[in-house]
């Protein structure tokens, strides 16, 4: 009879699976470099520190000095000064009232009296008949 054994979990793993391996790399291919990422050149501090000193880091990024904070060696987040912010966020808002415009211009064009009878004569046409009459051929009459 088999065993009813329960697996006892710990964490993510299973102690009855095996443990995750690496994926193999095939004989004389490199890897490529991950690409440096844009935040790698900015200053750097650990959260304990931003938390102990935040006043001073406060004055640094005032001063221009964008900084990550850094929660257990990764990425948390990003501080930087308000112009820096203000000129991220304004270009976004200038692009978005121009193709505001551009929509607008484009959606009274198509409105206009003329096409809107077009676009529903269009609508209207059935497709299982061609669009224009078709003109009888003449035969050319023997003897003639």
């Amino acid at each position: 009879m088999p065993s009813k054994r329960r697996r006892s979990v710990t964490g993510r793993t299973s102690k009855l699976s095996s443990p995750a391996r690496p994926k193999a790399v095939a004989a004389g291919v490199r890897a490529e470099p991950a690409a440096p990422r844009a935040w790698m050149r900015l200053a750097k501090v650990s959260s304990t520190a931003a938390k102990n000193d935040f006043a001073g880091l406060v004055h640094r990024v005032e001063r221009g000095s964008a900084t990550v904070v850094m929660r257990h060696d990764r990425p948390a987040v990003v501080m930087l000064p308000l112009e820096d912010y203000e000129s991220l966020t304004g270009a976004d808002a200038r692009q978005l009232d121009e193709l505001t415009v551009r929509f607008d211009a484009e959606l009274a064009a198509m409105n206009a009296p003329d096409v809107w009878l077009g676009t529903k004569q269009g609508f209207m046409a059935r497709l299982d008949r061609p669009p224009v009459s078709r003109q009888r051929k003449v035969r050319a009459r023997a003897g003639s």
